[in-house]
């Protein structure tokens, strides 16, 4: 299923949960969420990329359910 993000960029959501972007469309999706988030929009974005990682502010890493890290970035 193909998601169009542009729908997103007029919409007051609190909150948006995401997978990691596939490589094909991720700079795209990226620079769409970064945006959502600098207007104030929360982002939970789940990853085994550590280069998409690297661009939270925060991040919470996990391995097998347990919390192995939760800082600032």
């Amino acid at each position: 299923m193909r998601a169009d993000l542009t729908a997103f960029e007029n919409v007051e959501l609190p909150l948006i949960l995401a997978s990691g972007p596939l490589k094909p469309r991720r700079a795209r999706v990226t620079e769409t969420l970064e945006a959502l988030n600098a207007k104030g929009l929360t982002l939970v974005v789940v990853t085994h990329d550590a280069s998409l990682g690297e661009r939270a502010r925060r991040r919470i890493q996990m391995d097998d359910g347990a919390i192995l890290c939760d800082a600032p970035h």
